[in-house]
């Protein structure tokens, strides 16, 4: 209980911190909340690897990502795996593959968490985008539902816009992409 206490303690300082993403974007509850934020900073995180390192991690499950308690920064660890690419590297125009974790092409954690389905292309928020990953993004590790997973997924459309402070320290490098 501990734990679980604490957790919901420091997503909300998390949350508070880091405001809202911009004045357009409705809150919806603390699941959606956290989704939202969480999500976009691994976002910024890939098109920082992808775009400046040429890194494909060809790993990613929720399992690799780790959020700093104190920060909610986000970091994603286990690049064992990972293969590299000439920067800056597209994940949307390499050849698919039916595992969404190779090339990046998205995540997955349902072999930790049984009931969730984290398959949500990372780069379907990236301008200009159209996802070759799946049609149906989602990610429900956060207590939502497949429908508010999609709409929370679907209002980060415009995120390039959105406060560095929301998005993490490599919000300005990405920005442009």
């Amino acid at each position: 209980k501990t734990a679980r206490a604490n957790a919901r303690k420091a997503a909300g300082r998390w949350l508070s911190e880091a405001g809202p993403p911009a004045s357009d974007v409705a809150l919806g509850d603390k699941a959606e909340q956290l989704t939202r934020l969480i999500v976009s900073r691994v976002v910024v995180a890939y098109a920082h690897a992808h775009h400046f390192v040429g890194v494909a991690h060809d790993d990613m499950h929720v399992g690799n990502v780790v959020v700093e308690e104190s920060t909610g920064e986000v970091k994603i660890i286990d690049w064992e795996l990972s293969v590299m690419h000439e920067p800056p590297f597209d994940p949307r125009k390499v050849k698919r593959n039916s595992n969404p974790m190779i090339n990046d092409q998205g995540t997955q954690c349902d072999s930790l968490f049984p009931k969730c389905t984290c398959q949500w292309p990372w780069h379907a928020v990236l301008s200009g985008s159209s996802s070759r990953a799946s049609s149906s993004p989602s990610c429900t590790l956060f207590g939502l539902n497949k429908t508010a997973s999609q709409r929370v997924l679907a209002s980060m459309a415009g995120m390039g816009a959105w406060s560095a402070k929301y998005l993490g320290p490599s919000a300005e490098l990405v920005r442009p992409l």
